[in-house]
């Protein structure tokens, strides 16, 4: 962490966006598994405005979902899905088969906190289904 943090004031005097945003996620990572949420939210934010701004939108898809893991944990389920579908619409439109895996089973995975299982099996058959096109043993148990 401590040296994430001395990463983002290198990063910031010296104006690459790309690798900025992509430490701020590391960051945010850290900050959300020590149940900083706010902190976490935060940082993920600044990174998404950094992303937006530089058309990366592989990471921008990334940072929805990792935002999306943030609400989830504050049992913000509502939220979160919204932040997941966000990131799917993203792969999607990326063709990103490793990042639709991912959105699918998060999505599955929200529905069925929320009982509704029929949606929650019908997003998780979809991670299943991109899920074995990767190889990925543990993503695919994940499914």
């Amino acid at each position: 962490k401590e040296y994430f943090i001395k990463c983002v004031s290198i990063l910031e005097k010296h104006g690459d966006k790309y690798q900025l945003s992509s430490t701020l996620n590391n960051l945010a990572i850290i900050y959300a598994g020590e149940r900083y949420f706010n902190k976490a939210i935060e940082l993920y934010a600044r990174s998404k405005i950094l992303q937006q701004s530089i058309g990366d939108r592989s990471g921008e898809a990334y940072t929805y979902v990792n935002m999306g893991t943030v609400y989830q944990s504050l049992g913000r389920n509502d939220e979160a899905l919204s932040f997941y579908k966000q990131g799917l619409i993203v792969f999607q439109e990326l063709k990103s088969i490793d990042g639709l895996a991912w959105a699918y089973l998060n999505i599955g995975n929200i529905y069925f906190a929320m009982n509704n299982f029929k949606l929650s099996k019908l997003y998780l058959d979809s991670s299943v289904y991109f899920t074995n096109k990767l190889n990925q043993p543990e993503l695919l148990e994940r499914a």
